[in-house]
């Protein structure tokens, strides 16, 4: 997979939708001009590209400069941030294993190509699931109230109260099938396999914990050798694309990482 295709969270031509004064204060640079168009406290701010497409900003303040910063999508950060740790963690790997074995001394250089792996096996897992989860709070439909059938009651959550306190294995599973009316499981059965086994991995990297005996770690330091990273990336792709098409997509610069 090459580097994805880099947008932002409202990214449009410049001619769809922005009133002429704002058009024509971006397309002039004319900083005055869009001050005075976005004088107002409720004023979202915008950039223009080379391609003349409108970037939804926000204002930054910076020692005093008021500044336009483009809004990122975070779906697409994460999932780059994820993608380029990938691009290093095969050639990581191997070479770590292969200095390994049979040494019985552990040199300054290995001893940085260990922690390198854990470094960005343990990121590409994370920054996969983050914008996994940041995608499915994307699509839950604002109006949406999901209900939690117990034994002795049922929980109703709104969407803000779900993003906050429904794991993401329960999203992935009930809400996103039902707020949506779209289940990815059923046409892409070894493909949610991959997500749920990412998630669960992701879940034992960010709560930690010790297993009982003399090595604490061997269980999880074992599952991040045998991960199949290429496939869980992939796995996240197809997910995101089967709910908003070609949401992530390829670049077609040409260029590596």
């Amino acid at each position: 997979m090459r580097h994805i295709e880099k947008r932002f969270l409202v990214q449009e031509k410049l001619s769809e939708s922005k009133p002429e004064g704002l058009r024509t204060a971006i397309a002039l640079g004319d900083v005055n001009k869009l001050r005075k168009y976005t004088s107002n406290k409720n004023a979202i701010p915008h950039l223009v590209t080379e391609d003349e497409e409108c970037i939804q900003g926000f204002f930054y303040n910076h020692n005093g400069a008021k500044l336009i910063v483009p809004e990122p999508d975070p779906v697409l950060i994460y999932f780059h941030t994820a993608q380029s740790n990938y691009a290093q963690i095969e050639s990581t790997r191997n070479e770590m294993l292969v200095n390994l074995n049979p040494k019985d001394i552990i040199d300054e250089k290995m001893i940085h190509q260990i922690f390198d792996f854990y470094s960005i096996a343990s990121s590409t897992i994370i920054f996969s699931v983050t914008a996994l989860e940041a995608f499915i709070n994307q699509i839950i439909p604002d109006e949406y109230n999901y209900s939690r059938i117990n034994t002795n009651k049922t929980e109703v959550y709104n969407k803000t109260q779900l993003q906050k306190s429904i794991q993401i294995k329960e999203k992935i599973e009930k809400v996103v099938p039902l707020s949506t009316s779209l289940d990815f499981k059923k046409s892409h059965v070894q493909q949610y396999k991959k997500l749920i086994t990412l998630v669960e991995l992701r879940n034992d990297l960010i709560h930690t914990k010790q297993a009982s005996g003399k090595s604490k770690y061997e269980g999880l330091c074992t599952r991040l050798f045998n991960h199949n990273f290429q496939g869980a990336l992939y796995a996240v792709r197809d997910y995101v694309n089967f709910y908003k098409k070609d949401y992530i997509t390829e670049c077609n610069c040409g260029a590596g990482f």
